[in-house]
């Protein structure tokens, strides 16, 4: 009886031990057999922007087969793509990846994607004597103010005070994410506003292309002055009288106050260096 008793103890022993084994190994299946693989990157694409996509979450894969469908790509890794996102609102274009080996072995993760479009350019607008900038409010978007092309923290209303001399812009970006950019609104700090003489100013070209001369022509003398957008003089030239050709060549690419200066009054010209 005692025996027994010892025998059939080291039996349920045993089988308890077959049954954790068991368990664990179905456990360990279980778990292994699961794909959480996704593709990241926005089911909201905006309009002929390029944008990234990449696979995540397929444990263990030996190899991706990316198949996407109504737009141009380009392969980054075997991981990432780049799709140039087409120009027509409300197509769609598929992204899908089959993958090898691992958790996900010939599982196939897709994602649709919507073409939506841009918000309309910002425009900036300052009332007459007025020391703030404002810009109109679109429904469900947000906005980003910059100073000198440098984003300002906090400034994110559809106004903004004007605070020194440089370039003002405001960004927005709609429900979906798309953002649009406004053009630089230049500020010269003077209380002398511009006098009707000026009206005979003449400037070109503008955009001026690179390795091109600026030319600028006044009936009257005038000092003529460049400033770069952080607000550094890069150009200078004084006593100037009639038709007179400027070096920009050694300028970099971007947007400038032009500063005319005649007989004590001022006048102030956006210039656009390609």
């Amino acid at each position: 009886m005692y025996f027994f008793y010892i025998y059939h103890e080291n039996f349920l022993i045993m089988m308890k031990n077959l049954l954790t084994i068991f368990f664990i190994c179905c456990l360990h299946t279980i778990v292994k057999a699961q794909c959480t693989a996704t593709i990241s990157g926005p089911t909201s694409g905006c309009l002929d922007n390029i944008t990234t996509y990449t696979i995540t979450g397929a444990t263990g894969a030996t190899s991706y087969t990316w198949a996407i469908t109504g737009a141009t790509s380009s392969r980054v890794s075997d991981t990432q793509y780049t799709v140039l996102v087409p120009t027509t609102v409300g197509a769609t274009f598929n992204i899908a990846v089959t993958i090898t080996g691992g958790v996900c072995d010939g599982s196939t993760i897709s994602k649709l994607v919507t073409v939506v479009a841009q918000p309309a350019k910002p425009v900036i607008n300052r009332a007459v004597n007025s020391n703030t900038l404002t810009t109109a409010a679109v429904a469900g978007a947000t906005y980003q103010w910059y100073f000198n092309r440098t984003l300002v923290s906090g400034a994110n209303t559809t106004s903004f005070p004007i605070q020194n001399t440089g370039f003002y812009a405001v960004e927005i970006t709609n429900s979906a994410g798309c953002k649009s950019y406004s053009e630089d609104f230049p500020y010269f700090s003077t209380s002398v506003k511009e006098d009707p003489k000026f009206v005979g100013f003449a400037y070109y070209p503008n955009p001026i292309e690179a390795g091109n001369t600026l030319t600028v022509m006044f009936s009257d003398t005038y000092d003529i002055e460049l400033i770069d957008m952080t607000g550094k003089s890069v150009l200078n030239q004084k006593s100037l009288k009639g038709k007179q050709e400027l070096e920009t060549s050694k300028l970099n690419s971007g947007i400038y106050l032009l500063k005319v200066e005649s007989e004590g009054k001022l006048a102030f010209r956006k210039i656009i260096i390609n």
